[in-house]
């Protein structure tokens, strides 16, 4: 997750809306996926990169 100048809450709903329309995926879908994501990053500093596996979430490199 980055803290990017500028970029607001309704820009990162944009670029997921757009980028979930690309992919064929329900568009619609941005505003709840972006809560959830803002969510999860949440529990760690701005920088770090998350890394999914199914439903368990941790930061690149942790074992």
């Amino acid at each position: 997750m980055a803290e990017l100048a500028g970029f607001t809450g309704d820009d990162y709903v944009e670029a997921l809306r757009s980028g979930l329309a690309q992919a064929g995926w329900p568009p619609n879908l941005a505003g709840e996926l972006a809560g959830d994501m803002l969510a999860i990053a949440a529990h760690w500093p701005a920088g770090t990169v998350i890394e999914r596996r199914l439903d368990q979430f941790q930061a690149r490199g942790a074992t």
